[in-house]
């Protein structure tokens, strides 16, 4: 229900952000125009006409993030809608737009529970460096621009007249400034209308810009990087999954539930947190760790996702909506069983005993999970990494000769709907 309510509000206001663009473009009744010049004057209905432009443009912005169910676009949207109702009263006496407007408010007023999606934190220095560098780019230029065309077709170039010119084309406030020679020529008209005309265009595209850029997803941050070894203590009775070992890795994060007994392993990429494996825990902790998990994606507007999830964990999964796709199957190796004893190993007996008699000697080390698995990710030169690398090479080897059909299936757990394979 909250999902549809969002689509529709999004809908809704990408309309009122066509209705506001094409009220701004279009004429209007004369006799409204007419009733208005003598209640106010003709450089606020002007004024009122950006503010309309610019709202329905940063209205189809919002509406995207609205979609998302970003809180930022929510606040957004209230507010261009409150700027909208004024904006269209004073622009022509638009009933028609401003009633739509102030309904449109009380409608995302009542649904505010249904935006609580975070987005990308503003910082005074991301600030500084970009969208303060541009605007103050775009002032740069109008002002310069308009000081320019003052002194070629005017006879005359004045600060003054091209400050006050920027300040009209860029904020809509005050009014046109600039003189100009009565004989200029079909050229100079030509590069005044469009230098004038691309400061507005620039105008609409930083304002958008901005607002694209304000709704973007909220940064992730290693920050539990440094709870490897609680990790390394749960490993050892919960990691039974063939990729828990990773779980270590020196790039992974953590997801703890409130009581530290069961953790998600995962790795952030392109605005999707890939879980390492099934959760690492006990089995009644895990629908709750699994819901808080997705709570905490939803809020930033990350994807949950888990690479080789186990078919007795499905329902756990199920149960939020996700669907898996079969990715493939793994061999279950057990090193503390292994044996040349049985008629299935006789192979690798008869090639161990031809490396014997060739002067070879064959041996098999084997050791404990703890000490495969150090704190540092399992990296170390010393440590188990090289030697599961070894386990791996030569009982894949031994399962190829002998022919072993023990395995257990591996899937791709993801929150959208997926086709199974």
């Amino acid at each position: 229900m909250k999902l549809w309510r969002r689509y529709l509000l999004a809908l809704a206001v990408a309309a009122q952000g066509v209705i506001n663009l094409l009220s701004a473009f279009l004429s209007h009744p004369p006799d409204r125009i007419m009733a208005l010049r003598h209640l106010v004057p003709t450089q606020m209905i002007d004024t009122s006409r950006t503010f309309t432009l610019l709202s329905g443009l940063l209205l189809l912005v919002t509406a995207w993030g609205l979609r998302s169910g970003k809180r930022r676009a929510f606040v957004a949207a209230l507010l261009l809608c409150a700027v909208s109702v004024p904006a269209n009263l004073l622009k022509a006496i638009d009933f028609e737009e401003a009633t739509a407007a102030s309904t449109l408010m009380f409608l995302l007023a009542i649904s505010a529970d249904s935006f609580r999606v975070k987005s990308r934190e503003l910082s005074w220095g991301g600030l500084r460096s970009r969208a303060l560098f541009a605007a103050l780019g775009l002032g740069l230029y109008a002002t310069v621009g308009c000081w320019i065309l003052e002194a070629l077709y005017g006879g005359g170039a004045s600060l003054s007249h091209a400050l006050a010119e920027a300040g009209y084309r860029l904020f809509g406030v005050g009014h046109e400034t600039l003189q100009f020679s009565p004989t200029l020529s079909n050229r100079a008209h030509h590069v005044i209308t469009w230098f004038l005309g691309s400061i507005d265009l620039m105008t609409a595209a930083l304002l958008v810009g901005v607002a694209i850029a304000a709704l973007r997803p909220a940064v992730h941050r290693g920050r539990h990087r440094a709870d490897r070894d609680r990790v390394a203590a749960l490993l050892p009775q919960h990691g039974d999954s063939s990729v828990s070992a990773f779980a270590l890795a020196p790039d992974s994060d953590y997801f703890f539930s409130p009581n530290g007994r069961a953790v998600i392993a995962y790795r952030f990429e392109s605005n999707v947190l890939l879980g390492i494996g099934d959760p690492i825990g006990p089995e009644d902790e895990l629908p709750a760790l699994l819901q808080s998990f997705a709570h905490f994606c939803q809020e930033h507007d990350w994807e949950p996702s888990f690479f080789q999830s186990r078919p007795e964990r499905s329902p756990h999964y199920k149960t939020l909506g996700w669907r898996s796709i079969h990715i493939g199957e793994d061999p279950i190796l057990h090193p503390d069983r292994f044996s040349l004893e049985g008629s299935e190993m006789g192979d690798v007996r008869r090639a161990t005993r031809k490396l014997e008699e060739a002067g070879w000697e064959a041996r098999y080390l084997f050791s404990s999970w703890p000490r495969c698995l150090d704190a540092d990710g399992g990296r170390s030169h010393r440590g188990g990494w090289s030697l599961i690398m070894k386990w791996v090479a030569m009982l894949l080897t031994c399962v190829c000769l002998a022919g072993c059909r023990t395995s257990v299936r591996g899937c791709c757990q993801r929150r959208k709907p997926v086709h199974l394979a």
